[in-house]
């Protein structure tokens, strides 16, 4: 999700590793979910133009590294020190352009804190910010031999072969360079289109030029003029980077979808063929069985998980900010669930609910509650106020989909916990 905003800004984002990094390690994926989740949020909404990089590696065999690297407004030196501290802004000018003021680094050097792990950041007002955290790990197997199975079959497949990368993206251009540097396969990238437009058919006849990669957002007259090469054996070597929400018509390529993993580069170097993930599938193409859902929390943070595992299961979401906007998305939209935040500004969930419920005149609608108390009460306040149900901070998958199974079944999960309220 992250990412889709991120391209919906025009910004190039990528995934990039140290080639020994193993391909699994174990640690509390929730926790890391919301940490990796609000750094790249807080990347995207401070970064009008380039790229955001999340590198990651291991330290030591127990101790992971993970940096998240934007080109964004960067933050004064003097200021650096205090946004880990609860309701500590950078700057107030830069907030009120960007959208907000990313006040979840606090909760997660908390987090961080929790898992016996350490946040910081380095930054230059202007040129960019880098938040780096790490934390100790599990790893089942620390030696991996992805690295050296892929390069060993690269070479038998194609012994001094290269990539091309056309188009203007510094970060994906990180990732792809450093896979072909693990791999022993030459790397060229062409920022500028132009470039490669003037002599086309010399680049697409270079024999050491075995794959070729177009920016998903290349232009139209690059697309003219590699037309008449689409039905000549030169195009087999061709790869479009594509966004997968977005609609590229006829256009009969192998294409990889971006950001994408060293797994899936390797995949379509060694010539399988990339298709869409089920996880991807259920992500973007919402279930038509299913209803609308409303997701109302004043955190953006909160709001990016609580959506995300939602679109997983299949659900399309619609989004308020604070009370008010809740029960006035109600009163024109017919939404199948929602899910409400209790403490809010402008008007809290509470008040929220009432007025949804007196707007509905007696139409059934669950509204769940969702808080971070979980002090004895809290449930019964909720109910009173009119919510059907109850979940506390941080959601996970797994019990939100319990709380939807109450209402939709065809949503599976375990049938245990509060019941609905008559």
């Amino acid at each position: 999700m992250v990412a889709v905003d991120a391209y919906s800004r025009g910004l190039d984002i990528g995934v990039a590793m140290e080639a020994s990094l193993p391909q699994k390690v174990v640690a509390d994926g929730t926790k890391l979910n919301q940490i990796l989740t609000s750094l790249l949020s807080n990347a995207v909404k401070f970064t009008s133009h380039g790229s955001i990089l999340l590198w990651t590696e291991m330290l030591s065999p127990s101790r992971l590294y993970v940096e998240v690297k934007d080109t964004g407004v960067g933050i004064e030196a003097e200021l650096q020190q205090a946004l880990f501290e609860p309701f500590v802004q950078a700057d107030v000018s830069d907030t009120r352009k960007y959208g907000g003021s990313g006040l979840g680094l606090a909760l997660c050097e908390g987090l961080l804190a929790a898992m016996g792990g350490k946040i910081g950041v380095k930054s230059i007002k202007g040129v960019g910010s880098s938040f780096y955290f790490e934390l100790p790990v599990t790893v089942p197997d620390f030696q991996s031999a992805f690295s050296s199975e892929v390069k060993s079959e690269l070479q038998r497949q194609h012994s001094d072969a290269a990539v091309l990368l056309i188009g203007d993206l510094p970060a994906t251009q990180m990732v792809i360079k450093l896979a072909c540097q693990q791999w022993g396969v030459g790397f060229h990238w062409e920022r500028k289109e132009r470039r490669i437009l003037r002599n086309l058919e010399e680049v697409l006849h270079q024999e050491n030029y075995h794959w070729i990669f177009l920016a998903q957002d290349i232009s139209d007259s690059f697309w003219e003029k590699l037309h008449p090469y689409l039905n000549t054996p030169e195009a087999a070597k061709i790869v479009q980077l594509r966004v997968p929400t977005e609609r590229y018509g006829q256009r009969p390529l192998p294409h990889l979808y971006v950001p994408f993993s060293r797994e899936e580069l390797a995949a379509c170097l060694l010539g399988k063929p990339r298709k869409l993930p089920h996880s991807e599938a259920e992500w973007y193409h919402p279930h038509p069985d299913l209803p609308l859902v409303l997701v109302v929390d004043d955190n953006e943070v909160n709001r990016r998980v609580a959506c995300g595992y939602l679109r997983k299961l299949g659900f399309s979401c619609d989004i308020a900010e604070d009370g008010r906007q809740a029960v006035e998305a109600v009163k024109h939209e017919q939404y199948g669930i929602v899910f409400m935040d209790c403490q809010m500004p402008v008007l809290d969930g509470y008040q929220a609910t009432r007025a949804i419920r007196a707007e509905l005149q007696g139409r059934p609608l669950p509204i769940v509650a969702v808080t971070a108390n979980a002090m004895e009460g809290d449930r019964e306040k909720c109910l009173s106020a009119g919510m059907d149900d109850y979940l506390t901070k941080p959601l996970t998958k797994e019990r939100l989909q319990q709380v939807i199974a109450r209402w939709y079944p065809a949503v599976s999960a375990p049938n245990h916990g509060i019941k609905p309220s008559a």
